[in-house]
């Protein structure tokens, strides 16, 4: 989740191709259940919040041997847009959830480095 330069990386693959997200791109929150690491995959025109996010569940790790396996989700989120009017196109907020999502499971090996 940090590169060797200090700044937190995040390589991320799907169909449409290769990322890749740095720095303040990578949002981190530390919960119960872990950290959840979050970027913005797409932006929704017109919208004040990313349309997409893809936020990785990272557990906690107790290290007794240089690499661990590990499984975890990721949860792609998607926020509904704006909808314009007919009636002189205004923009308003769809009726009913907001937020759409689907889950995947991953599956990783964590490290430990030092450097």
């Amino acid at each position: 989740m940090s590169s060797f330069a200090g700044p937190p990386l995040l390589t991320y693959e799907d169909a449409g191709g290769t990322r890749e997200f740095n720095g303040n791109e990578i949002r981190r929150v530390d919960t119960e259940i872990g950290r959840l690491v979050t970027v913005s995959t797409n932006q929704v025109e017109g919208a004040s919040k990313p349309g997409t996010t893809l936020t990785i569940l990272i557990p906690p790790f107790n290290f007794k041997e240089k690499d661990l396996p590990f499984t975890t989700w990721a949860i792609t989120t998607t926020r509904v847009g704006p909808q314009k009017e007919a009636d002189g196109g205004r923009r308003s907020a769809p009726e009913g959830a907001l937020q759409t999502y689907r889950v995947d499971q991953l599956q990783g090996t964590a490290s430990e480095v030092y450097y």
